[in-house]
């Protein structure tokens, strides 16, 4: 027996809702359990259901995809700030111990070199001149003969 709201009624006389089903069903049959109505029932709730289950699905599918970009763009963000952090180390060992030693050694070597150059001029002064004249005066090959 199956019983939907359509098959109550409402008595006009007693204002009490009475089964109007045309089957008459003894008392005890009415009030034992029947499971295999009871698993059509939630069989059909199941099936009427599909659509929610469906647009579950889709927003965890949503959801999870929002959730791995997150992840991707946090990931990524701690990537560059590592690397940023790691820059500007190398900028500030830059700054204050690279820039430094390289001003020190070109100090040192322009001394040297001035040192290096007095002398020559000294021990070799005709050939220091002709070699000036060469390289200040940008002399080829071809004029190269005039020198020598």
């Amino acid at each position: 027996m199956v019983l939907d709201a359509n098959s109550f009624e409402v008595d006009s006389d007693s204002q009490s809702y009475t089964n109007t089903t045309t089957e008459e069903t003894p008392v005890e049959e009415q009030s034992t359990f029947n499971a295999v109505d009871y698993l059509i029932g939630s069989l059909n709730s199941s099936l009427d259901s599909v659509q929610l289950d469906r647009s579950l699905m889709m927003q965890s599918q949503v959801s999870g995809t929002i959730n791995n970009t997150m992840q991707d763009l946090l990931r990524t963000m701690n990537e560059v700030s590592e690397k940023l952090e790691n820059h500007i180390k190398r900028y500030e060992q830059l700054k204050t111990q690279i820039i430094p030693e390289l001003n020190a050694n070109l100090d040192k070597n322009t001394k040297l070199c001035n040192k290096l150059t007095k002398k020559i001029k000294e021990t070799y002064p005709v050939e220091y001149s002709k070699s000036r004249d060469k390289v200040l005066n940008r002399v080829t090959e071809e004029d190269e003969d005039l020198y020598i």
